[in-house]
């Protein structure tokens, strides 16, 4: 399977055998810590495949609000959208939350609200049941609470078009409001680029129970039930690890796909870099680490 490399030079070039196995990579420099990679054809589904990389400058997050508070409470207050009609819960500055149980909180930096679970089984089943939609399945057993895998681009947005669609109708949302894939730009301000090389900070390999990734222990042999690890800044779980997620917008120097964040199999070092990109000439279809979150937008 071949990769172009689009930098000045190759920060690294690395192959695996298998999901779940092999030893953790050395730690390279931070400085060499590769940001991107684009494969020409949806890699095989039952492994991560070699990847090559690319160095990049960090991308600054946007000045917005201060968040030296910590990680705010996804159990706080529940506001109403925007261009929204009121929901029966009080409204608030915290969180809103939709007709499926899916809560938003706001990201400084952005003018959306992010999901803070990735798109759970349930979410999707909903979807399905309403629309007739063929539910996709991975190679392994999911529960309502995880996070719906083997979603292509083209079914993550579908999803969030009938979301539109329903809370329209019911007078959930306004006439402008909608849901959507977040932006490369949207995903950058919600991971905090430029915080750190890795969203736990640097140094390699990520210490156990921090995220659902495949090289470290986490306590679970696939993807895990939402919210199962701690939130981040922002009150956003699982942006690392669980799935890789699907940006609305390819690579800016190539790709016309991108997924961001890493899976629960992921191993190599640069996959678990906060400005990593994992770009594709095609739609993955049936990908069994590869899932999604909406944002919502006015």
């Amino acid at each position: 399977m071949r990769f172009s490399m689009r930098a000045c030079f190759v920060a690294c070039a690395i192959s695996w055998a298998g999901a779940g196995c092999g030893r953790p990579l050395a730690r390279l420099a931070d400085a060499a810590i590769a940001t991107e990679a684009t494969q020409d054809a949806a890699p095989e589904p039952s492994r991560d495949d070699a990847a090559g990389g690319e160095i990049q400058e960090p991308v600054d997050l946007p000045t917005a609000g201060d968040t030296s508070a910590g990680s705010p409470d996804p159990d706080g207050p529940v506001a109403s959208a925007p261009d929204a009609a009121p929901l029966a819960r009080d409204a608030g500055a915290g969180t809103f939350e939709n007709s499926l149980g899916m809560r938003f909180r706001p990201v400084p930096g952005t003018q959306v609200r992010f999901s803070i679970w990735e798109t759970r089984v349930r979410d999707y089943q909903a979807y399905a049941q309403a629309t007739g939609a063929v539910v996709p399945r991975p190679d392994f057993p999911e529960a309502e609470l995880q996070p719906k895998a083997a979603i292509s681009r083209a079914q993550a947005q579908a999803f969030a078009d009938w979301l539109t669609r329903k809370e329209q109708q019911a007078g959930i949302l306004g006439p402008q409001a909608r849901y959507r894939l977040p932006t490369d730009a949207e995903w950058d301000a919600a991971m905090q680029i430029g915080a750190s090389p890795f969203p736990w900070g640097g140094g390699f390999p990520p210490p156990d129970h921090f995220a659902n990734y495949g090289v470290s222990n986490d306590g679970f042999p696939y993807t895990a039930p939402v919210g199962s690890f701690p939130p981040n800044a922002f009150g956003l779980h699982d942006l690392a690890g669980n799935l890789w997620e699907w940006i609305g917008e390819g690579c800016a120097s190539g790709g016309g796909y991108l997924v961001r964040g890493a899976g629960w199999n992921a191993h190599n070092q640069m996959y678990l870099a906060r400005a990593f990109h994992y770009c594709f000439g095609a739609d993955l279809v049936g990908h069994h680490n590869v899932g999604f979150r909406v944002v919502l937008a006015n």
